[in-house]
């Protein structure tokens, strides 16, 4: 077997990586790169505006930072490696606070609940952390609060928060 060196090499790789290119396009793999369509699950996006809309997306605990609400709309995977499918809507936001992580956890808690929802689950600490709720259209959704640095004991500490919701099958 003779070893390519130079420019020898780098056209084997890039033939190689277009031969790829060419084989996930005609097997309906191009999700594994990204691809994907609108989807016919949310159509107009109405669900998706009412997991936008929710309250418990316009309010933060005192002492937090929070992004901007990042929606995402429901998108259709062809058929591939995965299996395809449809992607649901989903909402989230990050938050950055440097209050007592039980804190945080409580007033999404009370929140959650003056809002409709249903605690559905605790976190590691006991804390309720995610929700159910049924809107009036029948849309079920889900959501969650995860203290993305649940390990950091430090009073004081800052501690980074995801909150995240989506549509539910039950």
């Amino acid at each position: 077997m003779r070893l390519l060196t130079g420019a020898a090499s780098r056209a084997g790789a890039l033939a190689a990586l277009a031969l790829l290119g060419v084989t996930l396009s005609l097997t309906g793999c191009s999700s594994v790169l990204g691809g994907g369509s609108p989807s016919n699950s949310d159509p107009g996006g109405r669900k998706l505006a009412q997991l936008r809309g929710d309250p418990v997306f316009g309010a933060v605990p005192p002492g937090t930072t929070a992004q901007p609400v990042l929606a995402t709309t429901a998108t259709h995977r062809p058929a591939g490696l995965d299996g395809g499918g449809d992607d649901a809507p989903a909402v989230s936001r990050n938050l950055t606070s440097s209050a007592a992580s039980a804190s945080v956890f409580a007033f999404y808690d009370q929140l959650a609940t003056a809002h409709g929802w249903t605690m559905a689950g605790h976190n590691y600490a006991g804390q309720p952390s995610s929700w159910r709720k049924t809107y009036p259209t029948g849309l079920k959704a889900v959501l969650q609060l995860i203290d993305l640095d649940q390990r950091q004991t430090t009073l004081g500490a800052i501690h980074h928060y995801a909150l995240n919701c989506g549509t539910a099958t039950t």
